[in-house]
């Protein structure tokens, strides 16, 4: 049986003379149809409340400011020497006026005890602290009050750029052509701990402007490209699977382009490399978009051509300032495995970082390879503008940044004789 709890909180920011109503929705579903329960809400409650917050009768939820919703399932695990497991995964959705939004995915996350009943609490349990600190988090960066305006993205200013001007247009149309661009630069602004040195300069820029040749050079229909900059965990999750989904519906006529440009970190353990969204810890990057399953997700159905580009290192070394300090080393993140009609091209290779190219406004690697599909507006195979960016990157980031930069490219086993002569235009 399923309950869908509403509480209604006040909160009343320190020093803040009007009053914000945000408005709690929690589904927190049990398996196997065992009922529901209230451990997050409660948490929830509590916590907001020793934190000034007062709870208001539904019948007052007209007037909300925000409305935090979490919506969480949990599923029975394994027995493994009569120690029950269970699992439960969420997403918290906070919304406000202004446009402001918010959301955040919580997946596997685990409870265990002798019986799958105290499991599942404890599942809830830890879940609940997840959620809490999230959301304490954002109302503490993010909360506003009517009077004020929402808060503005801790980004670097950014000069002008040739890159940026004078966009070749084209008049075709790759009605099959599919784009995710994803610029992660303002990390500072979502968690606590971190200062502006930690934020990837330039990034927002890179996704921006490389979607507007996507559009205006490439001739991909706008409403196939979906820009998303400072993108939290759950964006880009439901970014990526738009393009998975776009994929199995045109049976292997699409061709897409995965574009992104943010922090990079690799498991110091296993070293598998992961995408950083900006809400996830570089402390917790198993809770971040692992490549090795991004390269699955986007080659699971047949699709013409899939073209990754990655503005991002994995060694642990960033543009500015790390996300954590990796005890000093950088670390050689694990080559990942290519499978479909997949060509990767990334910024960087090994344990160097990717620079920027702060004249410019972008980073090193996209700064050439938005010039060369300027200068050739777009029509130019991928060898060409490849070993035109590598030759460029490599000679201008020592020159510009004493840093060595190499940047890299390869395809899966089965375009090892096509790739080099693919064009975005085809």
């Amino acid at each position: 049986m399923k309950r869908l709890l509403f509480l209604l909180l006040l909160l009343i920011p320190p020093g803040a003379m009007a009053q914000v109503n945000v408005l709690i929705l929690t589904r927190e579903n049990v398996f196997s149809g065992r009922g529901s329960l209230n451990v997050i809400s409660t948490r929830l409650q509590n916590a907001l409340m020793n934190n000034g917050y007062r709870c208001l009768a539904l019948k007052d939820s007209a007037g909300s400011d925000f409305r935090v919703t979490v919506n969480a399932n949990s599923r029975q695990g394994n027995t493994v020497r009569n120690f029950c497991f269970a699992y439960v995964d969420a997403t918290l959705t906070i919304t406000g006026k202004e446009n402001l939004s918010y959301t955040c995915d919580y997946l596997n996350v685990k409870g265990g005890s002798t019986d799958y009943t105290s499991a599942n609490l404890k599942a809830y349990a830890a879940l609940a602290t997840m959620v809490t600190d999230s959301t304490l988090k954002f109302f503490d960066k993010r909360a506003v009050t009517p009077e004020t305006e929402p808060p503005v993205a801790k980004t670097t200013p950014k000069p002008a750029s040739d890159v940026d001007l004078n966009i070749p247009v084209t008049s075709r149309v790759n009605a099959d052509t599919y784009v995710v661009a994803i610029g992660n630069e303002d990390y500072s602004s979502y968690q606590t701990g971190l200062n502006n040195e930690s934020n990837v300069e330039g990034a927002v820029n890179d996704a921006t402007i490389f979607s507007r040749y996507c559009i205006q050079t490439l001739g991909v229909p706008e409403k196939n490209v979906v820009l998303r900059t400072n993108a939290t965990l759950g964006q880009m999750r439901q970014a990526i699977m738009k393009l998975v989904t776009l994929t199995q519906l045109k049976e292997g006529k699409a061709s897409l382009i995965f574009y992104y440009s943010g922090h990079g970190l690799p498991d110091e353990e296993t070293h598998d490399p992961y995408l950083i969204p900006v809400d996830i810890s570089g402390s917790d990057v198993k809770s971040a978009i692992s490549l090795e399953g991004l390269f699955k997700d986007l080659t699971r159905y047949p699709a013409k051509k899939v073209t990754v580009i990655l503005d991002a290192c994995f060694s642990g070394g960033a543009r500015n300032q790390g996300l954590i300090a990796l005890k000093g080393v950088k670390v050689k993140p694990k080559e990942s495995t290519l499978t479909g009609n997949l060509v990767v091209m990334s910024s960087s290779s090994a344990d160097e970082s990717s620079t920027v190219y702060k004249e410019k406004g972008h980073g090193m690697f996209t700064y050439f390879l938005l010039k060369k599909l300027q200068e050739t507006k777009g029509n130019v195979s991928y060898k060409s503008l490849f070993d035109d960016i590598s030759t460029k990157v490599r000679v201008e980031s020592v020159t510009i940044n004493n840093k060595n930069q190499t940047p890299q490219i390869s395809g899966s086993p089965e375009v090892q004789q096509s790739w080099e002569s693919w064009r975005f235009l085809d």
